[in-house]
């Protein structure tokens, strides 16, 4: 036997078997909460983000108006061309990500996320 293979197997024999479980069991517990979570939360193709389908994905246009060929500008003066909002209901909704360039992240599994940030921050990045 090689000092290579002796040298895992005195590694191997020294882990306790209880620790063992301990891992065992803990790799299941999260493989199960990431089977739970994918099967929760869908993943949507991009080209399928922002319609009625899911709102989510969307922001509310209050105080919007109608201008030329058939675009909307919302209260931020963001325009949004035709494709880029709907009706939802009495509101209207728009994709600010078909306008502008929006990063994505992953959030907790407790967590919800749009493309839109939600606070304002006073400082500019350099």
């Amino acid at each position: 036997m090689s000092s290579e293979c002796r040298s895992i197997n005195s590694v191997l024999s020294k882990i306790p078997i209880k620790g063992l479980a301990v891992i065992l069991v803990f790799s299941v517990v999260i493989f199960a909460a990431n089977w739970y979570v994918d099967q929760e939360v869908p993943w949507v193709p991009f080209e399928e983000r922002c319609s009625s389908d899911y709102p989510q994905f969307g922001v509310v246009l209050n105080h919007h108006r109608f201008i030329e060929e058939g675009s909307i500008q919302s209260e931020d003066n963001m325009t949004y061309p035709p494709g880029a909002f709907w009706k939802d209901g009495v509101a209207m909704r728009g994709c600010p990500c078909r306008v502008r360039t929006c990063a994505r992240r992953c959030c907790g599994c407790s967590s919800t996320h749009t493309c839109v940030n939600t606070r304002k921050f006073s400082r500019t990045l350099e």
